[in-house]
C-alpha cells in the first residue's frame, strides 16, 4: 500500500515539472522578440565572417589550381606558386577545408535565421545539402580547371637524362633575347 501511494506520488510530482518544463520553455521561445532580435543579429555576424570566408577559400583555390611550375621562384610569402602536384594537392586539401567550415557557418546562420523568423528548427536533412553542395562545387571546380592542365606542368630537368639539342638550345636564347 505504501509503495503504491509512493508511487502515484512520484508521477504526479513528474507531471508537474513536465508542465512547468513546458510552460517554462515556450515563455522563454515564444514571444520573446528580443531573443529573435539576438538571434538575427548573431545570424547577421556569421554571415559576415562567412563572406570572408569565402574570399579565403576562392583565394587558397586560386593559388593552388595552376600547373606546378619549379622555374617559378617562390618566395612570395603571400601567393608561393605550386611546385609539385604534391603541392597542388595540397591546396585542393586546403580549400575543400576551408569550403568545409564556410559552408557550416552558412548553415548555422540558415539556422538562426529560419528559427527567428518562424521559432522552429529546420531539418537537418535540408542543411546538411549546403555543405555538400559546397565540397560538390568545389570538387567540380577544381576538376574543370586542372584537367586541362594535367600535360601542361614543367619538370626539372634531371642530371642523369639530360642532354642539350641545338632546337632546344636555340629557342632557349630566342626567349633570353625577346625578353631582353
Amino acid at each position: 500500500m505504501d509503495l503504491h501511494i509512493f508511487k502515484m506520488r512520484a508521477q504526479c510530482l513528474v507531471r508537474r515539472l513536465r508542465r512547468d518544463d513546458e510552460r517554462g520553455l515556450r515563455l522563454l521561445t515564444q514571444g520573446s522578440s528580443w531573443l529573435r532580435a539576438l538571434a538575427l543579429l548573431a545570424a547577421l555576424g556569421i554571415v559576415l565572417v562567412a563572406l570572408w570566408g569565402m574570399l579565403l577559400a576562392m583565394l587558397v583555390g586560386g593559388i593552388s589550381a595552376q600547373a606546378p611550375d619549379p622555374f617559378i621562384p617562390s618566395g612570395d610569402p603571400c601567393c608561393g606558386h605550386p611546385d609539385t602536384w604534391g603541392e597542388v594537392g595540397w591546396g585542393f586539401v586546403g580549400t575543400l577545408g576551408y569550403v568545409l567550415a564556410d559552408s557550416l557557418l552558412w548553415c548555422l546562420a540558415a539556422a538562426l535565421i529560419s528559427w527567428a523568423m518562424t521559432e522552429r528548427w529546420p531539418r537537418l536533412k535540408k542543411l546538411t545539402m549546403l555543405p555538400s553542395g559546397a565540397l560538390l562545387t568545389a570538387i567540380v571546380v577544381f576538376a574543370v580547371v586542372l584537367v586541362p592542365q594535367l600535360d601542361e606542368a614543367r619538370t626539372p630537368p634531371d642530371c642523369d637524362t639530360f642532354t642539350f639539342t641545338r632546337s632546344a638550345w636555340r629557342s632557349s636564347d630566342e626567349e633570353i633575347e625577346a625578353v631582353a
